[in-house]
């Protein structure tokens, strides 16, 4: 099997491919016609050499992602319609819908507005979180302020 050229392999699998015919050989006939697709890429080589060529582990990807800057001109839109709003609950609310609603709001940028919102990310695994956290913030500083 090792002196098998592929393109005698590709031969063999056609012919099989074009005898099956019938309805009935949808499935396995779509088998054969994507090997003989990808078997064509290899036409020059012999099963041996292929296999060879097959068994060889592919070279490992670096798969640790460079951390994305955080868009500072966003953190601080943000931060500024949150602060400018005070202890006024219907612009508190505005400025975090408007928040909750930019698209261009990565978990980076919330991150950085909510450390300098709330003080902490410590327990930000998710923007929904980091939203309540947000809201946590103005919820205990309009009943301090409120009592």
């Amino acid at each position: 099997m090792s002196s098998l050229s592929i393109a005698e392999l590709i031969r063999a699998l056609s012919q099989i491919e074009q005898d099956m015919g019938g309805s009935k050989s949808r499935n396995p006939r779509a088998s054969i016609i994507n090997s003989i697709r990808f078997l064509s890429g290899h036409k020059d080589q012999t099963v041996a050499s292929l296999l060879s060529l097959l068994s060889e582990k592919p070279a490992k990807s670096p798969t640790k992602k460079k951390p994305v800057p955080v868009r500072t001109e966003i953190v601080d839109k943000h931060l500024a319609a949150m602060k400018g709003a005070g202890l006024q609950p219907e612009q508190f609310t505005a400025a975090v819908d408007a928040l909750k609603a930019d698209k261009m709001v990565r978990a980076a940028e919330l991150r950085q507005i909510v450390k300098e919102f709330v003080g902490s990310t410590a327990n930000m695994k998710s923007k929904a979180v980091g939203w309540g956290l947000i809201e946590q913030k103005f919820d205990r500083e309009w009943k301090r302020h409120n009592r």
